[in-house]
């Protein structure tokens, strides 16, 4: 691939909200909208569950406030701010984040797939709070529209715009493969297009305070995700009808943010032109822009949080805390001791699996029953004393 198929899709510039649609501008007053039902999909986002309604009642309490990846930057209580790792950007709102402007037909924004690597000691770790921001643009005469959100996990996403092999001809043909086989799908109802003096939307949901799983993560820690924002859903076939103009907020973590363990490389891919795929030879976007600007680079902004008990990155100072992992003969992390933790046992033992909960190495974590740092033959007795005390 030549290098000129990368397209730099911005010139950054201070808020100016008539410029032209490729200026990069910036929009503060980021409000949580919560979703009115959402469901699970399997890779290829077909709903497998049916809508569970979200009342309207809390949607926090459970997760973890330990980070697996964070390209959004909020404090304590879910809202953006920019005074966290090492760097502060001098945004007179600090919830200030930027984005493309309001032009209808140039942006082109809807479906976008990002890559990242979580914090070192948190890879394989589910994510239990998931966090993104979005700006949903003109919609025509009606100046309302119906919206969805599809998220999906990856285990590859190209970083460096050269593309992937999925179809297995030695060729690049995709930006992404591999995805994991749980995905999300939000209904938030009803909302304002173009609501610009509003601010920005914050889609911030616990699952664990609604009672459901966790989101798997890629168990090497790098991958990536993809984000759909819509205007119509089909749950039989997956199929995604986008947004009339949106496109997600944008944040950085690598270059000045110094004090983030989480990254992720300079570029990402945009589907500019509305048809829901990615040409890798002309919708790979850099994310550089020059270096007087803040912070670099600008990527899509999502924050995905941890599960109890789990290793992660503390918010805003970066320090990491390793999981809380108090029963080590609790193989599937499912609160029990049991014949099911006897298969995983196995599968730590002779298969090279992660622990459930903690990393491999640094204890604790889940299999190294007896607490010596590794899984090996000597905790095998130990083990069998726990499942038959």
């Amino acid at each position: 691939m030549k290098l000129n198929a990368i397209i730099v899709i911005g010139t950054l510039i201070p808020t100016c909200l008539v410029a032209s649609a490729q200026e990069l501008q910036t929009l503060k007053f980021g409000r949580r909208v919560q979703p009115r039902a959402f469901a699970w999909t399997d890779a290829n986002g077909r709903m497998i569950t049916s809508w569970k309604q979200l009342d309207g009642g809390s949607l926090f309490g459970c997760a973890s406030d330990l980070l697996l990846y964070d390209n959004f930057e909020a404090d304590e209580t879910g809202t953006p701010t920019d005074d966290c790792y090492d760097h502060d950007c001098g945004f007179p709102d600090p919830t200030g984040r930027w984005f493309f402007g309001t032009r209808w037909e140039e942006n082109q924004r809807q479906f976008v797939i990002d890559d990242m690597v979580v914090a070192p000691g948190a890879e394989g770790v589910p994510t239990s709070r998931i966090q993104l921001a979005y700006y949903l643009g003109p919609c025509g005469d009606v100046g309302f529209s119906r919206v969805f959100i599809g998220l999906t996990i990856y285990d590859d996403v190209s970083n460096d715009c050269l593309g992937l092999d999925c179809d297995g001809d030695g060729e690049p043909d995709c930006a992404a493969a591999n995805p994991l086989d749980l995905g999300l799908v939000w209904d938030m109802g009803v909302l304002r297009c173009n609501d610009w003096e509003g601010g920005y939307r914050i889609l911030d949901i616990d699952l664990c305070a609604i009672g459901e799983p966790p989101l798997p993560m890629p168990p090497d820690g790098a991958g990536g995700y993809s984000v759909t924002l819509a205007r119509d859903y089909d749950p039989d076939t997956g199929e995604f009808t986008l947004a009339h103009s949106a496109q997600m907020m944008l944040w950085g973590n690598t270059l000045l943010k110094t004090g983030n363990p989480s990254d992720q490389e300079i570029t990402y891919w945009v589907d500019g032109n509305a048809d829901q795929q990615i040409d890798i030879l002309n919708e790979c976007a850099s994310a550089f822009f020059p270096p007087d600007q803040c912070p670099q680079a600008l990527g899509t902004m999502v924050a995905f949080y941890g599960t109890q008990g789990e290793p992660g990155f503390e918010r805003c100072s970066g320090e990491f805390v390793p999981g809380d992992c108090d029963e080590p003969c609790d193989m599937n992390c499912d609160g029990e001791i049991n014949a099911f933790d006897i298969e995983p046992f196995l599968g730590l033992l002779f298969g090279g699996d992660e622990p459930c909960c903690g990393v491999r190495g640094v204890p604790p974590f889940t299999g190294d029953v007896d607490g010596d740092g590794d899984i090996d033959a000597f905790d095998i007795e130990p083990f069998l004393a726990c499942l038959f005390p």
